[in-house]
């Protein structure tokens, strides 16, 4: 973190400016790598590699600190992201460059940044002049060694941050631009992470959300003119859909009941050639795809990492749109933009729009 970031911050308890107290570490650049952030009422935060770090720990889900440090290790495996020679980044939304064009030139918070492909998408083809990346995890640690290898040039544009959503340690209104795409389903309290993320958006400002969806099952389907999100399955698809989630919920329980590393060697022999291969032979390929469904993909590492964000990492709710709207709704965000591939919310925080209690709205004040 550089000296401007410590305007951003604030204690997150309660909520009174930070300063630098005692010895600083600082590079050639002046950029701080060592010190202690103190608040007004005396609570201390340490700095350590350039990061600023608000959690005592982040053992409230160990999967996760070692799906970055142990399987990822900066290598951005994820969804294929990472890396100077991406084009185009794996979309979890369809507004293209539209959905991203409120925060060029402007200050856009990513919340659960992981190892940061969507910072770097925002900085590197949207134009948002600084990134404040989030996460709970040392998924910050691989995020900056990714920037120091590959990204140089963003370093003095990016802050990483080691915070919790429910206490993150910035102002009510601080941002333009918040974006959160696959991570809040994982909070064990995605409503409230939901409201959180909101709260720090200024009046304005954007909002870009996704989080895993709730499947829908249709009873009636005989009127003409519906467009199914969900394909219809054979007779035979779903006869073997009940055996496939029985395991499924049998994977879980037994994925999340292990030691991390151990449930790590489960996911490996799931991910193996062996087990691929298996899945894609005619006809007895349908047994491991119902004893374990695994993901499919040729790429092992990627077939890996993915088996174990879905098995081992707890916490995975999934939502519908009417579960979350009047969610929006209560934080003042009136919905731009709906991603056909669920559940996501485009948006602008203009509260007065419910508030007033009339359904429009200039447009230029929603572009502004």
């Amino acid at each position: 973190m550089y000296d401007r970031d410590l305007s951003l911050l604030v204690c997150p308890r309660d909520g009174s400016a930070l300063s630098l107290a005692g010895e600083v570490t600082r590079d050639a650049e002046g950029e701080i790598l060592e010190g202690t952030l103190v608040s007004g009422s005396g609570t201390r935060y340490k700095i350590t590699n350039g990061i600023p770090r608000f959690i005592e720990n982040s053992t409230y889900n160990a999967s996760w600190d070692f799906k970055w440090t142990e399987i990822d290790r900066g290598r951005g495996i994820n969804f294929h992201q990472i890396g100077p020679d991406v084009k185009k980044l794996y979309e979890f939304d369809p507004y293209g460059d539209e959905g991203w064009s409120h925060i060029k030139g402007r200050l856009g918070l990513d919340l659960g940044c992981g190892v940061g492909q969507w910072s770097v998408k925002a900085l590197r083809d949207y134009g948002a002049d600084r990134i404040v990346a989030v996460d709970l995890t040392r998924g910050v640690d691989m995020f900056r060694k990714i920037v120091l290898e590959q990204y140089p040039q963003f370093r003095g544009r990016l802050l990483l941050v080691q915070a919790n959503v429910f206490a993150l340690p910035f102002r009510e209104g601080t941002f333009d631009y918040m974006f959160s795409l696959g991570v809040l389903h994982f909070t064990g309290r995605t409503l409230d992470a939901i409201r959180k993320a909101c709260a720090v958006v200024k009046h304005g400002g954007e909002i870009n959300i996704w989080v895993w969806c709730q499947r829908l099952v249709y009873l009636e389907d005989n009127e003409p003119g519906h467009i199914y999100q969900v394909r219809r399955l054979s007779f035979l698809r779903r006869l073997a859909k009940v055996p496939q989630q029985a395991f499924v919920k049998f994977w879980l329980r037994v994925c999340r009941a292990l030691p991390v590393p151990t449930a790590y060697k489960l996911a490996q022999a799931f991910a193996s050639s062996f087990w691929y291969k298996f899945s894609k032979l005619p006809v007895i390929g349908i047994i491991p795809r119902i004893v374990f469904p695994a993901v499919d993909d040729p790429d092992y590492d990627f077939r890996l990492i993915n088996i174990f964000n879905s098995y081992v990492n707890a916490h995975a709710e999934e939502w519908s749109e009417h579960e979350l709207f009047p969610v929006l709704k209560e934080c003042g965000i009136v919905v731009k933009g709906i991603s056909p591939w669920r559940t996501g919310f485009w948006g602008v925080k203009l509260p007065e729009f419910y508030r007033s209690g009339q359904l429009q709205l200039q447009v230029q004040r929603i572009e502004a």
